[in-house]
Protein backbone atom coordinates (compact mmCIF):
# COMPACT_ATOMS: atom_id res chain seq x y z
CA UNK A 1 0.00 0.00 0.00
CA UNK A 2 2.00 3.39 -0.88
CA UNK A 3 0.86 6.86 0.14
CA UNK A 4 -0.67 9.56 -1.97
CA UNK A 5 0.36 13.17 -2.33
CA UNK A 6 -0.91 15.21 -4.95
CA UNK A 7 1.22 18.05 -6.67
CA UNK A 8 1.50 20.29 -4.23
CA UNK A 9 2.22 17.66 -1.45
CA UNK A 10 4.78 16.40 -3.51
CA UNK A 11 6.41 19.59 -4.35
CA UNK A 12 6.55 20.11 -0.40
CA UNK A 13 7.96 16.85 0.26
CA UNK A 14 11.13 17.86 -2.38
CA UNK A 15 11.91 20.66 -1.01
CA UNK A 16 11.93 19.96 2.18
CA UNK A 17 14.12 16.82 1.29
CA UNK A 18 15.90 19.23 -0.79
CA UNK A 19 16.68 21.70 2.05
CA UNK A 20 17.81 18.77 4.13
CA UNK A 21 20.47 17.40 2.29
CA UNK A 22 21.65 20.82 1.14
CA UNK A 23 21.74 21.14 5.44
CA UNK A 24 23.62 18.04 5.55
CA UNK A 25 26.25 19.07 2.68
CA UNK A 26 26.96 22.22 4.61
CA UNK A 27 28.47 20.08 7.46
CA UNK A 28 27.05 22.31 9.80
CA UNK A 29 29.00 25.27 8.47
CA UNK A 30 26.00 27.93 8.89
CA UNK A 31 26.77 31.23 10.34
CA UNK A 32 26.13 31.31 13.52
CA UNK A 33 22.71 33.35 14.76
CA UNK A 34 24.24 36.73 14.64
CA UNK A 35 22.28 40.59 15.20
CA UNK A 36 22.43 43.30 12.74
CA UNK A 37 25.51 45.12 14.01
CA UNK A 38 27.39 42.03 13.82
CA UNK A 39 26.85 41.09 9.85
CA UNK A 40 25.92 43.08 7.35
CA UNK A 41 24.71 41.47 3.72
CA UNK A 42 25.33 44.00 0.70
CA UNK A 43 23.77 43.59 -2.75
CA UNK A 44 26.04 40.88 -3.63
CA UNK A 45 25.07 38.57 -1.04
CA UNK A 46 29.07 39.24 0.74
CA UNK A 47 28.50 38.43 4.26
CA UNK A 48 30.69 41.47 5.97
CA UNK A 49 32.20 41.87 9.47
CA UNK A 50 33.65 44.73 11.45
CA UNK A 51 36.93 44.83 11.97
CA UNK A 52 39.16 47.32 14.04
CA UNK A 53 42.69 47.75 13.27
CA UNK A 54 44.11 50.50 16.09
CA UNK A 55 41.73 53.39 15.59
CA UNK A 56 40.52 52.59 12.01
CA UNK A 57 37.42 50.43 11.36
CA UNK A 58 36.81 48.50 8.48
CA UNK A 59 33.84 45.72 7.09
CA UNK A 60 36.00 42.62 5.19
CA UNK A 61 34.76 39.77 4.15
CA UNK A 62 36.10 36.73 5.48
CA UNK A 63 38.21 33.82 3.82
CA UNK A 64 38.89 30.86 5.69
CA UNK A 65 38.44 28.16 3.82
CA UNK A 66 41.36 27.11 0.45
CA UNK A 67 38.25 27.93 -2.14
CA UNK A 68 37.65 31.25 -0.62
CA UNK A 69 41.32 32.11 0.31
CA UNK A 70 42.05 30.87 -3.79
CA UNK A 71 39.43 33.29 -4.83
CA UNK A 72 40.38 36.59 -2.95
CA UNK A 73 39.68 39.41 -4.53
CA UNK A 74 40.61 38.02 -8.05
CA UNK A 75 38.59 39.68 -10.78
CA UNK A 76 36.92 42.41 -9.04
CA UNK A 77 36.80 46.14 -10.66
CA UNK A 78 36.56 47.56 -7.57
CA UNK A 79 36.78 47.57 -4.24
CA UNK A 80 34.40 49.83 -1.36
CA UNK A 81 36.88 52.07 0.81
CA UNK A 82 35.82 50.75 3.72
CA UNK A 83 35.91 47.48 2.71
CA UNK A 84 38.61 44.60 2.06
CA UNK A 85 38.97 40.61 2.89
CA UNK A 86 40.51 39.02 5.90
CA UNK A 87 42.09 35.70 5.11
CA UNK A 88 42.32 33.33 7.94
CA UNK A 89 44.63 30.68 8.37
CA UNK A 90 44.48 27.90 10.95
CA UNK A 91 48.40 27.43 11.50
CA UNK A 92 50.73 30.10 11.64
CA UNK A 93 52.94 30.17 8.66
CA UNK A 94 54.53 32.06 5.97
CA UNK A 95 52.05 32.54 3.30
CA UNK A 96 52.38 34.01 -0.01
CA UNK A 97 50.14 36.22 -2.25
CA UNK A 98 50.37 37.52 -5.72
CA UNK A 99 48.11 39.80 -7.40
CA UNK A 100 47.40 37.57 -10.06
CA UNK A 101 44.18 38.07 -12.13
CA UNK A 102 44.04 41.49 -9.81
CA UNK A 103 42.24 44.59 -11.65
CA UNK A 104 43.51 47.02 -8.57
CA UNK A 105 46.36 47.88 -6.03
CA UNK A 106 46.02 46.62 -2.63
CA UNK A 107 47.58 46.83 0.75
CA UNK A 108 48.94 44.13 2.28
CA UNK A 109 48.09 44.18 6.27
CA UNK A 110 50.04 40.98 7.87
CA UNK A 111 48.59 39.97 11.50
CA UNK A 112 49.78 37.17 13.76
CA UNK A 113 48.03 36.52 17.21
CA UNK A 114 45.67 39.65 16.70
CA UNK A 115 48.57 42.31 16.16
CA UNK A 116 49.38 43.74 13.03
CA UNK A 117 53.27 42.25 12.40
CA UNK A 118 53.99 43.84 9.19
CA UNK A 119 52.85 45.89 6.37
CA UNK A 120 53.17 46.29 2.49
CA UNK A 121 51.81 49.19 0.68
CA UNK A 122 50.55 49.66 -2.64
CA UNK A 123 51.19 46.83 -4.22
CA UNK A 124 50.48 47.56 -8.03
CA UNK A 125 48.34 44.88 -10.31
CA UNK A 126 51.01 42.45 -11.62
CA UNK A 127 49.69 41.36 -15.48
CA UNK A 128 52.81 38.90 -15.67
CA UNK A 129 52.35 35.39 -16.62
CA UNK A 130 54.58 34.85 -13.58
CA UNK A 131 53.53 37.33 -10.66
CA UNK A 132 55.55 38.13 -7.87
CA UNK A 133 54.50 36.52 -4.71
CA UNK A 134 54.80 39.25 -0.91
CA UNK A 135 55.23 37.08 1.97
CA UNK A 136 55.74 38.20 4.75
CA UNK A 137 59.32 37.94 7.44
CA UNK A 138 56.62 36.70 10.47
CA UNK A 139 54.65 33.87 10.54
CA UNK A 140 51.07 35.22 10.37
CA UNK A 141 47.46 33.83 10.88
CA UNK A 142 45.86 36.21 9.08
CA UNK A 143 46.31 38.83 6.23
CA UNK A 144 44.23 41.81 5.40
CA UNK A 145 43.45 43.38 1.83
CA UNK A 146 42.55 46.41 1.27
CA UNK A 147 42.58 49.38 -1.04
CA UNK A 148 46.00 50.71 -2.00
CA UNK A 149 47.02 53.51 0.62
CA UNK A 150 44.42 52.60 3.53
CA UNK A 151 46.80 51.48 5.69
CA UNK A 152 48.92 55.01 5.97
CA UNK A 153 45.57 57.45 5.11
CA UNK A 154 44.01 55.16 8.28
CA UNK A 155 47.41 55.15 10.74
CA UNK A 156 47.64 51.45 10.79
CA UNK A 157 50.81 50.71 12.14
CA UNK A 158 53.15 47.49 13.22
CA UNK A 159 51.56 46.68 16.40
CA UNK A 160 48.05 47.58 16.58
CA UNK A 161 45.24 45.31 17.95
CA UNK A 162 43.29 43.54 16.01
CA UNK A 163 39.71 43.18 17.09
CA UNK A 164 36.27 41.85 15.64
CA UNK A 165 34.06 44.68 16.18
CA UNK A 166 30.72 42.47 17.86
Amino acid sequence: MGIYMDAPQKKFVFFLILAVVVGMLAGGKLLPLATSNQLSVVSDQKILQKLKIGKAEIKVEVADTDEARSRGLAGRDSLAEDEGMVFIFEQPGQYGFWMKGMKLPLDFVWIADNKVVEITEDIPVDVNESPKVYQPQPAIDAMLEVNAGWAGRNGVKVGDRVVVEW
